[in-house]
């Protein structure tokens, strides 16, 4: 091995380090769950394997063998608390790093910009946000990476009978455990038949197959229950998640995804800029298998969402980074001294474009609190100090989560609670409701979390100030008040 291959890997070798130390760091912090978590971790408590494979509780959505594999932890360690239910999710993360590499690899050719790819992917914010966070989208980024460098490489025309229905069987079990992979797979089938023609129909049909069944029988038992559930509720509303026939709409969708995909850096147009040219460059090299895949997967996840099949925001497009890193690096790729002016304007735009990762974000990712949202567990525990059983315990509806499952945490049971919800949002009501409760009692208001477009707190706040107060506290946003309702 010579110099620069030496130099090159060790690199590679420290970036890898700097991605572990930052996924193991806020893991080992061990947050508290917020409130989407704990709508998650109830389904893992109360439901046996089976119920995985149903609409789950709480608006809460999750891929079956994510659940089951979560499921399993938590029975080998007999725990149900925040480092077992979040190792999955870590292990995905962890792999995530050295799978990124190898995807990359396929797309860019000079090492210099492959470390600057891989050091991005590494330092990623929300990358790292979803490596300590009990849901699936951490391991949506890991199948998708798999997933695609192992289907570049393939070639239907190549096996038996048997091996393709085997292969189709072992691709089959991906849409249960990360659902964009369906339009990978989808890409892949669509590259098979351009680039193979009639030859690999039949090849095909053995390898689909497996999965076909699979996604038949996911669709009728979960998936068209939680789309009515879900999706036609406006959880995702129209100004979020889905394509439209608005230019307007689109550029917003995509200007959210950017700034969310690159976070904290700011200068989209110039980010939008990288990612068309780096995407030019995709289709110009349309021959190679794994860019034809990328193209018709970017087409398949458009057009899915213009029909609302399944939204592209933020969080959800979360296994869109790698792409989108990629793409914003691989204009790099191609400059060369006799581009001079092509050269110094990617040089620029890049520079400009990714300028936020700085000391500034450093020093942001070395703060420990740096992902807590809200903290139900040190609230509960405060209840629990304070609690006499003849008190009675009041939850607003943004908090019933993290009640039921910081309750089976602490392993107590508390028989006098009640849920305040407001028909309307409006100070009036939530006083009405309040002043309904049977004075000269103890009541414990446990509200670790609160909805940001309709918050309580401030009501509760002012309410109390005409009755006893015995004792408050307020953890990251969550809030405990104990106090005696004097009329």
């Amino acid at each position: 091995m010579n110099k620069k291959h030496l130099i090159y890997y060790i690199i590679l070798a420290i970036i890898f380090l700097i991605g572990l130390i930052l996924r193991l760091k806020f893991y080992i912090s061990n947050r508290p769950l917020w409130h989407d978590e704990c709508s998650l971790a109830l389904s893992i408590i109360n439901r046996n394997i089976f119920g995985f494979f149903s609409t789950l509780e709480h608006n809460q959505s999750a891929p079956p063998l994510f659940l089951l594999i979560t499921k399993f932890f938590t029975l080998i360690c007999n725990s149900t608390k925040e480092y077992i239910l979040r190792l999955f999710p870590l292990i995905c993360g962890l792999g995530s790093i050295p799978a990124f590499y190898y995807f990359s690899k396929l797309f860019i050719s000079r090492k210099w910009v492959l470390i600057i790819a891989n050091f991005l992917f590494a330092i990623n914010y929300h990358i790292i946000y979803y490596c300590q966070e009990f849901k699936q989208y951490s391991s949506d980024v890991f199948v998708l990476l798999l997933c695609f460098i192992f289907l570049a490489k393939l070639n239907l025309t190549e096996y038996t009978t048997k091996k393709l229905f085997l292969l189709g069987g072992a691709i089959a079990i991906l849409p249960i455990l990360s659902l964009p992979s369906l339009f990978l797979i989808g890409a892949f089938i669509i590259q098979q038949i351009v680039f193979h023609k009639k030859s690999v129909i039949k090849n095909i049909i053995i390898f689909i197959s497996p999965c076909f069944i699979s996604c038949i029988i996911y669709y009728l038992l979960i998936l068209s229950q939680q789309y009515t559930t879900i999706l036609s509720t406006n959880y995702w509303d129209n100004a979020k998640g889905f394509f439209m026939l608005s230019i307007n709409h689109n550029l917003y969708i995509i200007s959210q995804n950017l700034a969310y995909h690159l976070y904290p850096n700011k200068f989209l147009l110039i980010n939008l800029i990288l990612c068309l040219i780096g995407f030019f460059y995709i289709i110009k090299n349309r021959k190679k298998t794994f860019n034809f895949i990328l193209i018709i997967l970017m087409i398949i996840i458009t057009i899915c969402s213009y029909m609302k099949l399944y939204p592209v925001y933020e969080r959800v497009s979360l296994y869109l980074i790698p792409i989108t890193l990629v793409l914003i690096t691989l204009p790099l790729n191609y400059i060369a001294y006799n581009r001079k002016i092509y050269s110094i304007f990617v040089i620029l735009l890049t520079f400009l474009g990714l300028s936020a990762y700085n000391l500034s974000y450093a020093k942001t990712l070395l703060k420990n609190d740096l992902f807590y949202k809200t903290d139900a567990r040190t609230t509960m525990k405060v209840l629990l100090e304070q609690y006499n059983p003849s008190d009675y315990v009041i939850i607003n509806r943004a908090s019933d989560s993290e009640f039921e499952y910081y309750k089976h945490y602490y392993n107590i049971d508390i028989k006098h609670f009640a849920i305040v919800q407001l028909p309307e949002y409006s100070k009036e009501n939530y006083f009405d409701i309040l002043d309904q409760l049977p004075a000269n009692n103890n009541y414990l208001f446990y509200y670790p979390n609160d909805y940001s477009h309709s918050p309580v707190i401030p009501f509760l706040k002012e309410w109390s100030k005409k009755q006893k107060i015995l004792f408050d506290k307020e953890v990251n946003g969550s809030y405990l008040i104990y106090l005696h309702k004097l009329h």
